[in-house]
């Protein structure tokens, strides 16, 4: 597995994980998306907590689109997440901000709908 982390503005960070399975593993996207958003769910003073998991394509491979949002600590923390299958590859671009970033929403978008993965011969 490989992992980045980084902000991308104010009150936003941007994670980004490569895990490669051995062959014949079986890989679940619906299981990845359920266990960020569980994780997500879990930490310190969440409540209210909402979710969607969409089915999408990203490059034509199978992918999820994962939203999350909840009360936390006096503002709304968000979470948008991609999680893309690739052979035995799996990726997942993870976007979290909270409701005091500026244009929060927009950035998120804008960073999942430049998420590309090239096709390895």
């Amino acid at each position: 597995a490989k992992s980045f982390q980084g902000k991308a503005a104010d009150e936003m960070e941007v994670i980004v994980n490569k895990i490669r399975y051995a062959k014949g593993t079986t890989i679940s996207l619906d299981g990845a998306a359920s266990g960020i958003l569980k994780a997500v769910s879990a930490l310190d003073g969440i409540t209210n907590p909402q979710q969607q998991v969409k089915d999408t394509k990203v490059s034509s491979f199978p992918a999820k689109r994962a939203s999350f949002s909840a009360s936390r600590l006096g503002s709304e923390l968000l979470s948008e997440s991609l999680f893309i299958l690739n052979g035995e590859e799996m990726w997942m671009v993870q976007v979290l901000f909270t409701s005091k970033s500026k244009a929060g929403r927009a950035i998120a978008d804008n960073i999942l709908s430049s998420v590309k993965i090239a096709q390895v011969p």
